[in-house]
């Protein structure tokens, strides 16, 4: 009985451990991702993959980097954005 209570107690640890490293993954695979479409100016792809990098964030201090790289972005939409009508606006005359 001892015996199958540790053997259920590790199998819960190196199920936790597994499952910890797999979204710190996801974390990593994510922000890679959002990083690149930041350098190529896809600014809402990045949004998109920090938005889903958020789900596995491994501390708070990550989490603070993230949400400042979601602001970040969406400021960058905005500007994006106002570009387009502007020069919608100005082909228009």
């Amino acid at each position: 009985m001892k015996h199958t209570f540790i053997f259920i107690i590790l199998l819960f640890f190196a199920t936790y451990s597994l499952s910890a490293q797999q979204a710190i993954g996801e974390f990593e695979e994510n922000m890679s991702k959002g990083n690149n479409a930041y350098a190529q100016g896809e600014f809402s792809k990045a949004k998109t993959y920090y938005v889903q990098a958020e789900h596995y964030v491994p501390s708070k201090y990550r989490a603070k980097e993230l949400k400042k790289r979601i602001k970040d972005c969406d400021k960058k939409i905005k500007k994006q954005k106002k570009e387009i009508r502007t020069e919608e606006k100005r082909r228009k005359k």
